[in-house]
């Protein structure tokens, strides 16, 4: 990638901390299939961030966030998304997706509202954003709960071959009808 396509500052925007985690998404090629990467950045931040996680053998990242005080007895809460994005660009735009970040670009509407989105090239938003505002409210100090589970997992259920649905036995969710079994969470 040409430094002449920089992106641009996405931690300028609020709330800061959702926008400095999909910053760091967006830094790290994630297609479909080809997760090693980004997966290795999530579990790299969750260690930095003082969080137990692990890696399954399917590539779920499940990192796990203790309840804050006083909500320790409450039921888990299960958050997930997936970590891959589909890949497409424009015609005439030179992009790497197994090699280069996403350049995003920060654009106003005809309200002055502001819009993100990539240069020639999908922005990855879908389930990024997703797994960016489970990890911010993973770390917010006003942010105050009950267990938690962050679950980022492989492949976009869209493509092919995407995400299946995901059932935690013990957990004390309510069942979802996509779980054969109450008492599962259900992600998927």
């Amino acid at each position: 990638m040409s430094a002449d396509r920089a992106s641009a500052d996405l931690t300028q925007l609020e709330p800061k901390s959702v926008w400095r985690f999909f910053a760091g998404l967006t830094g790290v090629p994630r297609p479909s299939k080809n997760e090693a990467r980004i997966q290795k950045h999530v579990l790299d931040l969750a260690e930095s961030l003082g969080f137990k996680s692990k890696r399954d053998a399917a590539g779920n990242i499940v990192i796990t966030v203790p309840a804050s005080p006083g909500c320790e007895s409450a039921p888990i809460t299960v958050l997930q998304g997936h970590l891959d994005m589909v890949c497409e660009k424009n015609a005439g735009v030179e992009q790497d997706f197994d090699n280069d970040p996403i350049r995003t670009i920060i654009a106003e509407d005809d309200e002055g509202l502001k819009i993100v989105r990539a240069d020639g090239t999908t922005l990855g938003a879908d389930n990024g954003i997703g797994v960016s505002l489970a990890l911010a409210a993973a770390t917010d100090p006003e942010v105050r709960g009950p267990p938690a589970v962050t679950r980022a997992g492989p492949l976009d259920p869209a493509a092919p071959g995407g995400a299946a649905t995901r059932c935690w036995p013990g957990s004390s969710a309510p069942a979802s009808p996509r779980c054969s079994a109450a008492g599962r969470a259900c992600a998927g």
